[in-house]
């Protein structure tokens, strides 16, 4: 499986970068991390920023990395449960 293969070869980069900032914990929230990108990654249109960090979570919720997509979709499945009744 090739997490990247939907991603176009100019924001590989972007991600991986973003995947930088998110991982230093410095960043509890997308909106501050992406206000505080163009101070890492200059020369970045707010719409490519906005794209990679959708490509990001993409490729996180993939890998599904200590199952945690898979607790996502359950517990969202038992909110919606919930909502129905």
């Amino acid at each position: 499986m090739n997490l990247y293969e939907n991603i176009p070869n100019e924001d590989i980069t972007i991600v991986a970068e973003l995947f930088r900032m998110a991982r230093s914990g410095r960043y509890k929230k997308l909106k501050v991390m992406l206000a505080d990108a163009p101070n890492f990654i200059p020369d970045t249109s707010d719409e490519q920023l906005q794209r990679c960090a959708k490509h990001l979570g993409n490729i996180l919720f993939d890998s599904n990395h200590g199952g945690y997509g898979d607790e996502l979709l359950r517990s969202n499945q038992r909110k919606h449960l919930r909502a129905a009744r």
